[in-house]
């Protein structure tokens, strides 16, 4: 509870000034490092969906911000033994986006995310996952009919993200609805 208060909080001034709001869809391949001797670590395709809002900075430029459900599953490979690591979170992102067009724009910037649910299957290995972590996001963002878009973007975490997992990073792709 204490996390979505967090989460709620960073977004009611941005909800109130916004001049876009949008639904986000998408998928994304992820991966991370394990700092343990003999584990490896297996990506696996996750799931994101949430809000986004969009405020203008410039005719140019505009702020995007939202509050997103993000799966961060991965795979740990210890002797021939995997463990599913299921790793929840809130994201609220904060980036920049550049437009050189109308349908063609570069965004960046910084992703906060707050760990909702950090489960192994089978709980034999104690994975805790930090409570908050920070994200460095880069992407495209393409454009079609003004109302319909198309994100592709590199996510990297800044530092360890849980217990002897570190170097987190992401691939994906997200559908964008705008009204």
């Amino acid at each position: 509870m204490k996390h979505f208060l967090i989460a709620a909080a960073l977004m009611i001034s941005p909800f109130a000034q916004a001049q876009e709001f949008g639904v986000l869809l998408g998928v994304h391949q992820t991966t991370a490092d394990a700092n343990s001797t003999g584990t490896s670590v297996d990506g696996v395709f996750n799931f994101k969906a949430g809000l986004a809002v969009g405020l203008a900075l410039s005719d140019t430029a505009k702020f995007r911000t939202g509050l997103l459900y993000n799966q961060r599953h991965i795979e740990l490979n210890t002797a021939g033994f995997k463990t599913k690591v299921n790793f929840d979170y809130f994201d609220v992102p904060a980036l920049v986006q550049f437009n050189v067009n109308e349908m063609f724009g570069l965004f960046g910037g910084l992703v906060v995310g707050i760990n909702v649910n950090d489960e192994t299957k089978p709980k034999l290995q104690d994975v805790d996952a930090k409570g908050l972590i920070p994200l460095l996001n880069l992407g495209v963002n393409l454009m079609f009919q003004d109302l319909i878009g198309f994100d592709v973007y590199y996510e990297r975490g800044l530092g360890e993200f849980a217990n002897n997992l570190e170097n987190y990073g992401t691939f994906g792709a997200n559908f964008i609805y705008w009204f």
